[in-house]
């Protein structure tokens, strides 16, 4: 049990180690200081990642790299640093439809995670959206929001340790399952202990350094 929450709790921590690994040295410095400006205020600053480095983010624990079904193949990556979380969004598409996956996690161990509220407000304006309280599969529920005359939803749904905001314009009825797909996805990440190469010798001791030290 210590062990597999050693897993889960090192998998948050080793998320926040993407700015060293995969940006390029100039965004490393613009981020380094937690997408703070110069006076601590946020100052958020996207970055496009090639399509094909995706598969760099499995071993540092982000959900949207394993995403796979539906026939969906990932066309863009974008990721951004504000307040210390780090966002990776990631845009699918099946030749006909488009889902977008945003997955926020922290990236300094002071950061705490905004209430989900507060997340999905950046993407959707709450005033003229209508909102619907559902519940998936996986027994989790989720916020479903619809704007009059748009073809797409969103779906907000969170974890202990990421949010996530997701839109499409597939058929509204397929909401509850891409975010049970979204959710399963996660969890399913979670069992599967990586080859050595990925780290995972390393995970497991960083969850149970942040353990030891609640």
């Amino acid at each position: 049990m210590l062990f597999a929450a050693a897993w889960i709790v090192g998998g948050r921590v080793q998320a926040g180690s993407l700015t060293e690994r995969i940006l390029p040295a100039d965004e490393q410095r613009i981020q380094g200081d937690g997408g703070r400006g110069s006076e601590g205020s946020a100052a958020p600053v996207l970055h496009e990642l090639p399509v094909d480095q995706l598969s760099q983010l499995k071993p540092l624990g982000w959900n949207v790299a394993h995403l796979s079904g539906y026939g969906l193949e990932p066309q863009q990556v974008e990721t951004e640093l504000a307040d210390g979380l780090r966002t990776v969004e990631v845009r699918l598409s099946n030749g006909q439809s488009v889902v977008e996956v945003a997955e926020t996690r922290p990236e300094e161990t002071s950061a705490e995670l905004a209430p989900l509220q507060e997340q999905i407000s950046q993407a959707v304006d709450l005033g003229a959206a209508e909102h619907e309280e559902i519940e998936v599969s996986t027994g989790d529920t989720g916020d479903l929001y619809r704007t009059e005359g748009s073809e797409e939803w969103t779906v907000a749904v969170e974890t202990d340790y990421a949010r996530y905001v997701i839109t499409s314009d597939m058929t509204e009825a397929s909401a509850e399952e891409i975010a049970a797909w979204v959710l399963v996805t996660d969890r399913s990440r979670l069992q599967i202990m990586p080859s050595e190469e990925t780290g995972g010798l390393d995970r497991i001791e960083r969850g149970l350094r942040e353990i030891l030290s609640w």
